[in-house]
């Protein structure tokens, strides 16, 4: 009887998201699009809950004219809680790999991370991500010699369902 009741206590602490990473629940269940400057480019992306929303998964594609993936890229979001807060970690097509944290501020959401590739890169990334009523935007920021530069906005929506 003790194994099932541990199954039990288990799924129930599984439920639902990790409070810390709750507020970000918007971006789950939808496939969203964004359209890089010049419209040549589109980014898609898709969050989604792992582990009974301990962690959140974000995987994204970069798309040319043609419907071809160029670039690819996971991040996964966590609570530290040694550190209290929230952290990420993302892989992308290229062999690289950028850690960093998320904060809250304001209305924003700020990823702040380190790149960790070689010198050609950006040393370390910086977004500001502001989530409303079906749709979210996204400043990208990247840092060369000390100083900061924004790189691009989207706005992403639902993708058309096919």
């Amino acid at each position: 009887m003790i194994v099932p009741l541990l199954l039990v206590l288990l799924a129930a602490q599984g439920a639902g998201p990790r409070e810390e990473l709750a507020p970000l629940a918007p971006l789950v269940g939808s496939r969203w699009v964004g359209t890089f400057p010049g419209g040549k480019l589109t980014d898609e992306q898709r969050f989604e809950w792992v582990f009974g929303g301990r962690f959140l998964r974000n995987t994204h594609q970069v798309k040319n004219e043609a419907g071809e993936v160029v670039y690819e890229g996971e991040t996964i979001y966590a609570w530290d809680e040694t550190d209290r807060q929230i952290v990420w970690w993302y892989w992308n097509a290229t062999g690289g790999f950028i850690t960093g944290t998320l904060k809250r501020e304001g209305d924003a959401w700020i990823a702040s991370g380190v790149n960790h590739a070689p010198e050609s890169q950006t040393p370390a990334v910086r977004s500001e991500i502001r989530i409303s009523d079906g749709s979210w935007e996204s400043r990208s920021f990247f840092q060369r010699d000390g100083e900061w530069t924004e790189r691009f906005r989207m706005t992403f929506r639902p993708a058309p369902r096919p």
